[in-house]
């Protein structure tokens, strides 16, 4: 099992705006998020967390167009219980961040930034994945991964 590095935060680290961040989040995932308390879903840390650990999460059990609590809740302790796996403790404030705080969410996005820089090289943390379009219709990674295994086909991350 790979071993992640863990992110620290200090007075003195880069701090992202909550505009970069959503930015960020928006170029990895081909989303199109507005404000920081839509990660409250918890479904694209867990997308993230793939494509830095493939495999480490089974994004099946990921509730991701869900509009319940309670699956947002699910999110996160899988999101937690991935972090475990690759060796990081983390506490998670799970009912604040699926409840939608900004400041949890805000300060978690934060720390994922910086833990995706510390596993990733460079040229990853800032490469911009290429969102597919079906007719006029932006298609998400997940969707389009989904989309693939409903007809047969294996995609890069399966």
């Amino acid at each position: 099992m790979q071993k992640a590095v863990n992110a620290w935060t200090s007075h003195n680290s880069k701090n992202y705006s909550r505009f970069e961040l959503i930015n960020w989040v928006n170029n990895k995932l081909c989303i199109n998020l507005v404000n920081v308390e839509e990660m409250k879903t918890g479904s694209k840390y867990c997308e993230m967390f793939d494509l830095l650990f493939r495999g480490i999460i089974n994004l099946n059990k990921v509730k991701k167009n869900s509009t319940f609590e309670r699956h947002y809740i699910s999110n996160f302790k899988i999101f937690q219980n991935a972090l475990r796996k690759v060796g990081i403790v983390k506490e998670l404030a799970i009912v604040k961040l699926a409840a939608g705080s900004y400041s949890e969410n805000y300060e978690l996005l934060q720390w994922f930034r910086k833990f995706y820089e510390a596993n990733s090289s460079q040229d990853e943390v800032e490469k911009k994945v290429p969102c597919p379009l079906i007719g006029d219709n932006l298609v998400t990674s997940f969707e389009l991964n989904q989309s693939l295994k409903e007809v047969g086909v294996k995609s890069k991350s399966s």
